[in-house]
């Protein structure tokens, strides 16, 4: 989660996250559509089991979708991240000023 977190507040592919939520995990954003594929270009082994769906890489052994509530939430999700970007680009913004003025 804090990953996540991160990776909105850097503003790198935040939007994806926020599409997952909007339409829900089990859509086409929410990755449950997605190749994925080894080291070698080949595509890699998936176990499918009662409540074990996961895919063998050669890094391990990884859960394919982890989609528990796929319950869309258009509005919430949009404030939520436009409040979260916006907050998280002010802080950034402050820290940087701050070493800046720390430095001279």
């Amino acid at each position: 989660a804090m990953l996540t977190l991160f990776r909105c507040a850097t503003l790198e592919d935040w939007t994806d996250i926020m599409y997952i939520n909007i339409y829900g995990c089990d859509t086409q954003y929410g990755g449950a559509h997605g190749t994925y594929k080894g080291l070698n270009g080949e595509l890699p082994y998936v176990e499918l089991g009662e409540g074990n769906v996961k895919i063998e890489t050669d890094y391990g052994g990884f859960p394919v979708n982890e989609c528990w509530s796929p319950k869309p939430q258009p509005v919430l999700s949009a404030v939520f991240f436009l409040l979260f970007v916006l907050i998280s680009g002010f802080v950034i913004m402050s820290l940087f000023v701050g070493a800046v003025c720390g430095g001279m």
